[in-house]
């Protein structure tokens, strides 16, 4: 996302509606249509824009406006929600509601993309451990307190550390004292990511339990990360430790890729 332009905000918002809009939309042509339009605007999000902060908020704001493009095309095309889509044992599929329940719907599954609750929930979701609202509030607020601590101490060395600006480029060191550097940097640059996401989670979830705005039910809001003492495979840290926010998506897109070449699950 690097140009002379510079945009504060990114059209979360915009994107969101125009997914809702392009998945209840029937008519193929139209939705072709709509689909080109909303690519091309992702296309110059990313190569005319940048945050005008960082590389990391570059990073950050672009990987996030990716997977809104990557939910539009595979909402739109690959999943049909509306069709197959249930939730907590709901008889009637929502294709069936009227045009602003569909939408709702449809918003409802942009923004819980693990869909729990709903009968295509992903696998491997970390359980809850409250057993009351009020013990899953005091548990929020102390993973407040922790995440804005540890996103401090992350933020704080990537800004203090000299080097840490360096990092892709030949100034940077070289050697043993590159290597131990390029580790300590890279695991800021993690937690960064890690505390930052789930303090948002947090906060969002704190208000909707304790107001009952939007979804209400703290077992529905189980935690964004699982442990890192799973994480003893790729596989299992992406599949179990990091955040599966983008685990329906890629799993539509494998199962239609594999599904029209005819292979079997496992043959490979």
């Amino acid at each position: 996302m690097s140009s002379t332009d510079e945009r504060a905000l990114v059209p979360y918002p915009s994107m969101l509606l125009c997914t809702m809009v392009l998945t209840v939309t029937k008519p193929v042509p139209l939705r072709l249509f709509l689909t080109a339009l909303a690519m091309n605007h992702v296309r110059t999000l990313l190569s005319s824009y940048h945050t005008g902060d960082s590389a990391f908020q570059d990073y950050t704001y672009g990987g996030a406006i990716s997977g809104l493009a990557l939910a539009m095309l595979v909402f739109a095309w690959l999943l049909d929600p509306l069709r197959t889509s249930r939730y907590r044992g709901e008889a009637v599929p929502p294709g069936q509601y009227p045009l602003v329940k569909r939408m709702y719907y449809v918003g409802c599954m942009l923004m819980s993309p693990r869909t729990i609750g709903w009968n295509r929930q992903i696998p491997c979701i970390p359980p809850s451990t409250a057993h009351s609202r009020g013990q899953f509030i005091r548990q929020g607020v102390l993973t407040l307190v922790t995440s804005l601590v540890g996103l401090d101490l992350a933020q704080s060395y990537l800004q203090l550390q000299p080097v840490a600006s360096l990092m892709g480029t030949e100034a940077f060191p070289t050697g043993w004292r590159g290597h131990v550097m390029r580790v300590l940097c890279l695991l800021a640059w993690y937690g960064s990511h890690y505390f930052s996401l789930l303090l948002a989670y947090t906060v969002l979830s704190i208000f909707c339990v304790a107001t009952g705005i939007g979804n209400g039910n703290y077992n529905d809001w189980r935690p964004i990360f699982g442990k890192h003492s799973d994480a003893y495979t790729l596989r299992r840290f992406w599949g179990r430790t990091w955040h599966q926010n983008l685990r329906i998506y890629f799993s539509t897109g494998g199962r239609t890729v594999t599904n029209a070449l005819g292979l079997k699950k496992g043959s490979w």
